[in-house]
């Protein structure tokens, strides 16, 4: 038998409490909420949803743009060991 009283993530929260794997949108600007309120609104979906996607594009923007810069130094990297590499061997 447990004595935890911490809630399982099925169990609802009580009356005037929010459920714990709910995200915090607490913001430090009323206009900042507003603004990414409205664009939630637009979109059709709820804050949560729309500030998680927003994270999520954003950080994949990041990793292909990485991806495209190692590939670049690859290409870059093996042109110049395809440049005369019979004169490195003594070839």
């Amino acid at each position: 038998m447990s004595t935890s009283t911490a809630q399982s993530p099925e169990t609802p929260a009580p009356a005037g409490q929010k459920s714990p794997s709910a995200l915090n949108l607490r913001f430090l600007s009323p206009q900042q909420h507003a603004v990414i309120a409205a664009a939630a609104r637009y979109e059709g979906v709820s804050m949560q949803n729309y500030i998680l996607s927003a994270a999520y594009a954003r950080a994949t923007a990041v990793e292909q743009r990485f991806l495209e810069a190692f590939r670049a130094s690859m290409s870059h990297s093996g042109a110049a060991f395809a440049c005369s590499t019979d004169d490195v061997d003594g070839g």
